[in-house]
C-alpha cells in the first residue's frame, strides 16, 4: 500500500463511488478499482462493500479509515511544516459560514486568523447549511461554521453528511434568537411574544435558505398563529430582512450575533426553545490540516473560552 492508495480509499469513501473518486483523484476507474483490489488481497479483508448505487465501507474499511486518515494527515503536515519554513510563502485557506452567521463573525475573527499565521489569505464564503456541506465534502471549503442541523425537512441533507467519518465537529455557542419589530410599529407597545405570535396584523420576514432561523418561524405557524405563512416575505440575506422590517409593520428572527445598538428595531427575547447551536466542521482528510486546526482551535478558544 503506498500513498496514492490511500488516496485512493479515502476519497472513494468520502463520495461513496468509485467513479466519483476516480474522477477527484484524476485517474480512470479501472485504475483506482485495481488498485483498492489489490489492496484488498494484500490485507486479506474487504474495505469495500461493492453495490450498483456506488461503493460503502465495511467494518473492517471503517475501522482502518481513521488510521488512514492519520497517515495521510502526517504527510499533508510534512507538507505544510516545509512550506512554513518558507517566509514568502502565502497560504490560501477558505473559511465558509451560514450567511447569518458570516457578515458579524468574519470581522471578529480575521485580526487574530493574521496573528495565527502572518502569511496566511483567508477567503470568506457564505452559503447555506446544505450549500457549505457540499462545498467541505467537495474541498472546496476548508472549514465550515454552521447552525447545528437536525433531521428536520429543512436540513435532512446537512445532517446526514454532519455524520460522514471523515467530519470533525466542535460546537461553537449557542445563541438567542429575537424577534424583531421596528421602533415605528404601532402594534409595539402591547406587544411581547405571546402576542406577537397570535397578531392578525403582522407578517413575518423569511429568511430564506437559512434552516435554523426558518425552522423555528414553522414553528410559531404550526402553533396556531394567526399569521398567514402565505403572506410571508421571503429574502436570503438577513440585512434585507433588517431593512425591511425597520420600514414595515413586518416581523422577523434575528439572531444575538445579528443584533445591533444602534438600527431602528426593539428585540423581544424569544423563548429557549429557539436558540440555535453553532458549530465548526472540518475534513479529517485536509491536505493543509496543520493549518486548519490551528484556524479551528484559535476560533474555537474565541468562542469558548
Amino acid at each position: 500500500m503506498n500513498s496514492k492508495d490511500i488516496i485512493y480509499i479515502i476519497t472513494s469513501a468520502r463520495l461513496g463511488s468509485f467513479a466519483e473518486g476516480a474522477r477527484a483523484c484524476s485517474v480512470s476507474q479501472p485504475t483506482l478499482s485495481a488498485q483498492i483490489k489489490k489492496v484488498e488481497s494484500e490485507l486479506g479483508s474487504k474495505i469495500f462493500i461493492r453495490n450498483s448505487k456506488g461503493v460503502k465501507l465495511t467494518e473492517f474499511g471503517s475501522k482502518i479509515l481513521p488510521q488512514l486518515i492519520d497517515v495521510q494527515n502526517s504527510i499533508g503536515n510534512i507538507h505544510t511544516m516545509a512550506k512554513n519554513s518558507q517566509l514568502e510563502t502565502v497560504f490560501n485557506l477558505d473559511i465558509g459560514a451560514l450567511f447569518t452567521i458570516g457578515p458579524y463573525l468574519f470581522p471578529r475573527i480575521q485580526n487574530g486568523i493574521e496573528k495565527v499565521n502572518p502569511n496566511l489569505k483567508v477567503n470568506y464564503i457564505e452559503s447555506t447549511n446544505d450549500g457549505l456541506m457540499q462545498l467541505l465534502m467537495a474541498g472546496h471549503v476548508d472549514l465550515a461554521i454552521i447552525s447545528s442541523p437536525d433531521r428536520s425537512i429543512h436540513c435532512e441533507e446537512c445532517f446526514i453528511n454532519t455524520l460522514n467519518p471523515l467530519i470533525n465537529r466542535k460546537e461553537l455557542f449557542t445563541e438567542n434568537l429575537y424577534f424583531a419589530l421596528s421602533k415605528d410599529n404601532p402594534f409595539i407597545d402591547d406587544t411581547d411574544f405571546k402576542k406577537l405570535k397570535f397578531h392578525p396584523e403582522i407578517n413575518f420576514v423569511l429568511l430564506h435558505g437559512e434552516s435554523s432561523i426558518s425552522e423555528k418561524i414553522s414553528q410559531i405557524f404550526e402553533d396556531g398563529s394567526l399569521v398567514d405563512p402565505k403572506k410571508a416575505i421571503k429574502t436570503n440575506n438577513m440585512e434585507s430582512a433588517r431593512t425591511i422590517v425597520e420600514r414595515s409593520n413586518n416581523a422577523t428572527l434575528i439572531p444575538a450575533i445579528a443584533k445591533k445598538d444602534d438600527d431602528n428595531l426593539v428585540y423581544f427575547p424569544a423563548p429557549k426553545s429557539y436558540s440555535r447551536k453553532v458549530e465548526l466542521v472540518t475534513r479529517r482528510d485536509n491536505n493543509n490540516k496543520h493549518l486548519v486546526d490551528e484556524v479551528t482551535d484559535f476560533i474555537h478558544r474565541m468562542y469558548v473560552s
